[in-house]
């Protein structure tokens, strides 16, 4: 990377390039395990696939990248690899009750059955983005409203979500959740995602 920019249209071009070129066919390509199916959570310095357990989080941040990197014009190659890394989302992390698990092995066996709600909002995330690329590729609104159902027995008497224990009053899950509210409210998903949206924002308003 250059040791400086002289203009903002310079930084653009070069981090537009380094996406394009560097960034989005690496992780397409080592960075991802074609036995398992899921994302590699960590490339060596040299780009080679680090081994270890894989989390929602990444998996889902993965989709997200790369169905939002097919609908923002770097190339509609990228959402058949968003679609098939959802399937293993859903395949390996997604509980009965249609939250998403922490971590697996590399072949897909749970190895944290606890949901936290930061992952649950990635994974959300991941479906809106999804959602605005093809609508038509999944039930990704129906996927969405079942994992939301179950996070709304998360619920704080005083607003918000309970995260996972020991830390259960946390703002890093929600400013993920606003986020993912905003999402889906841009891929239509309708008048439930702008209540959350407004929610949480006066929890950070009235709570700060």
């Amino acid at each position: 990377m250059p040791a400086s920019f002289t203009s903002t249209p310079e930084a653009a071009r070069w981090f537009d390039a380094w996406l394009r070129e560097a960034a989005l066919p690496l992780w397409a390509g080592a960075g991802v395990d074609r036995v398992g199916g899921l994302f590699h959570e960590a490339l060596s310095i040299e780009g080679a696939p680090v081994d270890g357990p894989r989390r929602a989080r990444s998996q889902a941040r993965q989709v997200f990248v790369y169905a939002t990197a097919a609908t923002s014009g770097f190339g509609p190659e990228w959402l058949a690899l968003a679609q098939s890394g959802y399937a293993q989302l859903l395949r390996r992390f997604r509980r009965p009750d249609g939250q998403f698990l922490r971590r697996a092995a590399p072949d897909g066996t749970p190895l944290e059955a606890d949901a936290d709600v930061y992952d649950q909002a990635f994974a959300l995330l991941a479906m809106a983005a999804l959602q605005t690329a093809d609508p038509a590729a999944g039930d990704f609104a129906g996927d969405a409203a079942r994992t939301m159902a179950a996070l709304n027995a998360r619920r704080a008497p005083a607003g918000g979500f309970r995260e996972s224990e020991p830390h259960p009053f946390q703002a890093n899950c929600h400013m993920h959740l606003f986020e993912t509210a905003f999402a889906w409210e841009a891929a239509g998903g309708g008048a439930d995602w702008a209540a959350l949206s407004d929610e949480i924002a006066g929890l950070a308003l009235d709570r700060n």
